[in-house]
């Protein structure tokens, strides 16, 4: 029995870690997240970027994201980020085949070490594609030599939780409650039948 609960607790753990390591194999060294809002204007939209160095080495400190011209009104793009004066921060046009892009990198050169993330990036747009927008491609550069240290593209940030409800009644309980009611009412009827008796009894007879 000992033996049994043991080797079931050791394979437990084991394919814990099994799984955690494949998680972890899947993400890649950067990851960059998104939340998009629209705004009052049709198809006018906002989106609010998060960086995560998950594993990569070299700090992040310089990052791009591409708008595609064809699903993006360039001339509209406007940054309306607060709050992160040590990110520079700019628009770069399209160039032939290129798309234009959001850019920016760390002034101080302190970017994100391993775990670290950053949130708050946020860019304006008209949005010119069918639906609504979506994921973005992303590099990653190196600052010391301009080589790219990764790239891949913009993942939607998980919705916030929904707040706990109220657990539904189960069947048994709904039983319990009406088998309790009936006592109870059972018991109103006999004292009131008893008190009726009694009363007749006291009655003086008529002459």
């Amino acid at each position: 029995m000992f033996r049994s609960a043991l080797r079931f607790m050791r394979n437990t753990v084991t394919g814990a870690f099994a799984l955690m390591a494949s998680m972890l194999s899947l993400a890649g060294p950067t990851t960059i997240d998104y939340e998009l809002t629209a705004l009052a204007s049709p198809g006018r939209y906002v989106y609010r970027y998060a960086l995560t160095n998950v594993s990569l080495v070299t700090p992040l400190s310089w990052f791009s994201i591409d708008f595609d011209a064809a699903m993006y009104d360039e001339s509209s793009l406007a940054i309306t980020t607060t709050g992160l004066g040590d990110w520079s921060q700019q628009i770069l046009g399209s160039v032939l085949a290129n798309p234009a892009q959001f850019d920016s990198y760390n002034v101080l050169g302190k970017g994100l070490d391993i775990g670290d993330t950053l949130a708050g990036f946020t860019i304006e747009f008209i949005w010119l594609g069918a639906g609504s927008p979506g994921s973005q491609a992303f590099t990653i550069y190196d600052p010391a030599n301009l080589n790219v240290l990764d790239s891949g593209f913009t993942t939607a940030a998980a919705p916030p939780p929904l707040p706990p409800e109220l657990p539904e009644p189960s069947s048994v309980a709904l039983v319990l409650l009406a088998l309790g009611g009936a006592v109870a009412a059972t018991r109103l009827f006999a004292r009131r039948a008893g008190s009726s008796a009694n009363s007749a009894c006291l009655a003086p007879a008529a002459a």
